[in-house]
């Protein structure tokens, strides 16, 4: 109550009162929102009593957007207006993680009869998926084609990247030795044929791409035809040959006549 009191020329003294309100700001509280990922789908902020408005950096309306928003730390306003007038403010802050930057090292082409390819990548703990893949380790023996390698890591804050890297596996080359004809000991030389044409002929007996049975001596012999193709892949085929002995010949001494 306030009063107000006059005191005329007379001495006569007269008073008004008044009464005036003074009002408690709302009490005004914003929910505190969860750090993001600068990924994560943009959040619906809240706060109490309902129906005040929302303010910042990333903020449209009643939505938080850490992509609009930016990586760092931003400061969230909400503002309330009772029915007297009266204004009240909270804010809370919320924080924009960046993601991790991920990398997946290349993986070198391989045939598909190579043994298991290591995977790697920085930084190190994350996990890799694709076809082929177990642990850290590619079987190329799943066959031929190109295969995606997807390589996932979540940091300390929960935030969650990936890089992928192709690796193809390439399919042997179709080799064939031609089967040669079983031969005896005192045959000629013989010229072995392979295809495709550019490989290597071994075993026992084989100089060059010639057998010789001779050399190779009685029995049966395995001669192998091995060939690497433009990608490094190699592929092999084996025939046998027999080297045949001669057969004992005598012939008994006649008298002469």
């Amino acid at each position: 109550t306030l009063t107000y009191e006059y005191t005329d020329g007379n001495g006569c003294v007269n008073t008004d009162q008044k009464d005036i309100e003074v009002f408690a700001l709302p009490t005004v509280n914003i929910d505190e929102p969860n750090d993001l990922c600068e990924d994560a789908s943009p959040i619906t902020l809240t706060a109490s009593p309902a129906g005040g408005s929302f303010s910042g950096n990333g903020v449209t309306s009643d939505e938080f957007d850490p992509a609009l928003a930016g990586v760092g730390t931003h400061i969230i306003m909400y503002e309330y207006t009772d029915s007297e007038g009266c204004v009240n403010t909270d804010s809370k802050d919320i924080e924009v993680f960046a993601l991790p930057v991920v990398t997946m090292n290349e993986a070198a082409d391989v045939c598909e009869n190579e043994g298991l390819v290591l995977l790697t990548a920085t930084p190190s703990g994350g996990v890799f998926s694709g076809s082929g893949v177990t642990g850290n380790q590619f079987d190329p023996s799943i066959g031929a084609g190109s295969y995606p390698i997807l390589y996932e890591y979540v940091d300390s804050e929960g935030c969650l990247n990936s890089d992928s890297k192709d690796i193809e596996v390439f399919a042997l080359p179709t080799v064939n030795l031609m089967q040669p004809d079983n031969l005896c000991e005192d045959a000629a030389s013989i010229t072995l044929v392979g295809t495709p044409a550019g490989g290597t002929f071994s075993g026992a007996g084989v100089t060059g791409d010639e057998f010789d049975p001779a050399l190779a001596g009685i029995g049966t012999h395995t001669l192998t035809y091995e060939y690497e193709d433009a990608n490094g892949c190699k592929n092999e085929d084996t025939k046998d040959i027999t080297v045949f002995a001669l057969p004992v010949v005598n012939m008994n001494e006649p008298n002469d006549v």
